[in-house]
C-alpha cells in the first residue's frame, strides 16, 4: 500500500475495486510489452489521436479486429470500458501529455484485455464516488463494475487496463 491507502502492484501500478483482489502478476502493459497470454487469437494497437474522435476510432479498430472473435455482449461490454479509459486519456491527460493516446487491445480463449496508454500524468485509483452535485465522474464506476479486474500504471507515463473474463475460457 502507499501513502493514500492505494494497493499496489509490481512495478508501482495501483489496482482498484475488482483490481485489489486479483493475482498480482496482471499489472500494465503487458500487450504494451509483448507479455501477455500466449493464446491470443486477435490483438490490435494503435495510436489514437488526442481528439473527440479517438474513441469512435478505438470502437472502429476493436470492431474490425475482432469481430469475428467477440460475441454481441462481450463487444459491446469491451466498446463501452474502451471508449470510458479513451475519453479520460483524451479529456485529462495534464500539461505534459503528447499528441496521442495508445491503443492495445487482445483477445484470448480466456479473456479479452484492453490497455489505453499516453504521457499523462496519471492518477491513483482511489474513491471512485464522487458527489451527486457533481457532474460526471462515472466511467470509472462502470470500468470497476463492468470488467473482470482493472488497474492503473504511472511507471511509464499513464496506463489503464482492464480485463473481461469469458465464459467457457480457461482460467
Amino acid at each position: 500500500m502507499n501513502a493514500t491507502g492505494t494497493k499496489l502492484g509490481p512495478a508501482g501500478a495501483a489496482m482498484s475495486g475488482r483490481a485489489a483482489r486479483m493475482d498480482p502478476s496482471a499489472f500494465a502493459y503487458h500487450l504494451a510489452r509483448g507479455s501477455w497470454l500466449p493464446s491470443v487469437v486477435a490483438q490490435a494497437t494503435m495510436d489514437l489521436p488526442r481528439s473527440t474522435d479517438a474513441p469512435r476510432l478505438a470502437r472502429q479498430c476493436v470492431q474490425s479486429k475482432a469481430a469475428e472473435e467477440l460475441d454481441r455482449p462481450e463487444r459491446e461490454m469491451v466498446e463501452v470500458l474502451l471508449s470510458e479509459l479513451v475519453s479520460n486519456a483524451v479529456m485529462h491527460p495534464g500539461p505534459r501529455a503528447g499528441d496521442s493516446v495508445n491503443l492495445h487491445f487482445a483477445v484470448a480463449p480466456e479473456r479479452i484485455r484492453v490497455e489505453v496508454c499516453d504521457d499523462g500524468e496519471g492518477f491513483a485509483p482511489g474513491d471512485l464516488g464522487r458527489p451527486r452535485d457533481e457532474p460526471g465522474g462515472y466511467g470509472l464506476i462502470m470500468v470497476d463494475r463492468g470488467s473482470s479486474r482493472w488497474g492503473t500504471s504511472r511507471e511509464d507515463g499513464n496506463c489503464v487496463w482492464f480485463e473481461l473474463d469469458r465464459e467457457g475460457g480457461a482460467d
